[in-house]
C-alpha cells in the first residue's frame, strides 16, 4: 500500500517554489505606501536604497542624501517621503 503526503495535496504555495510576479494591484499598493507619512530606520533605508551605513552617513554629511530626524537620544530615522523623493530623483 502506498501513502500520499497530505502536504502536497493542500492548496497554497509549495515549498521550494518561487513566488509569483507581483500583480499591478500590489505594485500600486507599494507606490501608495511611499506617500504614507512615517519614518524609516537606518537599517530600512539601507535595505530600500541598497546603500551601506557608511555611505548613507557620508552622503548626509555632503548633503547628497536627506538628513535624518532625531527621534530620541541615540535614535534617528528618515522621513519616508524624503527618502522616496530622493529615490525618484536618482531615477531621472
Amino acid at each position: 500500500m502506498t501513502t500520499t503526503d497530505d502536504e502536497d495535496n493542500e492548496p497554497g504555495p509549495k515549498k521550494g517554489k518561487s513566488k509569483p510576479a507581483s500583480s499591478p494591484r500590489q505594485e500600486e499598493r507599494s507606490r501608495d505606501e511611499e506617500n504614507v507619512p512615517g519614518f524609516y530606520s537606518r537599517r530600512q533605508v539601507s535595505e530600500l536604497t541598497t546603500l551601506s551605513r557608511t555611505t548613507i552617513w557620508r552622503w548626509v554629511a555632503n548633503e547628497l542624501f536627506p538628513k535624518p530626524v532625531k527621534l530620541v537620544h541615540k535614535k534617528t530615522a528618515w522621513w519616508r517621503p524624503d527618502v522616496h523623493r530622493w529615490m525618484e530623483e536618482q531615477r531621472k
